[in-house]
């Protein structure tokens, strides 16, 4: 646990600094890779594929069915099938938010836990979960996923943002 703290940390407090190698990832893992680069490239398909690319079936390939998430921001904790996310990015964000992007600003690893600290934004076009009513305007927000990856899928994710647009 002490690892994941400092890994959290270095992402709060210094993005910036880090080395471009740290930050240029492959997303196909390949058999020879260590575990940290194999969980990387999984955390980097959950930002890519599902949050960008509109890939929503690759929840089935990269979550645990079921995985267990934590948000801090409004206090949900609990157990999720991976339909759980493609009903909030596949209803609520592109249909509240039809242009939105995430972009990684920093990602690492260590053993079976990866941080990936992101920036997004996206045009407030339509209603957002029933919290957010449409404005037309471009919002931003920075957050940060924890992820732990065991066995090749996400069993476990923790994710943190700051905006009100949640």
């Amino acid at each position: 646990m002490k690892s994941l703290t400092v890994l959290i940390l270095m992402v709060l407090i210094t993005p910036g600094s880090l080395p471009a190698h740290v930050l240029a990832q492959d997303t196909n893992p390949k058999p020879s890779e260590t575990v940290e680069a194999q969980n990387i490239a999984i955390a980097h398909r959950v930002i890519e594929e599902l949050w960008n690319g509109e890939n929503i079936d690759v929840v089935d390939e990269v979550y645990a069915d079921p995985f267990l998430a934590h948000s801090p921001a409004n206090d949900q904790v609990g157990y999720f099938a991976p339909g759980f996310w493609r009903d909030l990015i596949g209803i609520d964000f592109r249909q509240g938010l039809p242009d939105m992007h995430v972009m990684i600003e920093f990602i690492a690893a260590a053993g079976s836990y990866v941080v990936v600290h992101y920036t997004a934004q996206g045009t407030l076009t339509g209603p957002l979960s029933s919290t957010q009513s449409p404005t037309g305007q471009l919002e931003s927000w920075d957050g940060v996923f924890v992820f732990r990856i065991e066995n090749g899928r996400i069993v476990e994710e923790w994710w943190y943002w700051v905006n009100d647009i949640m």
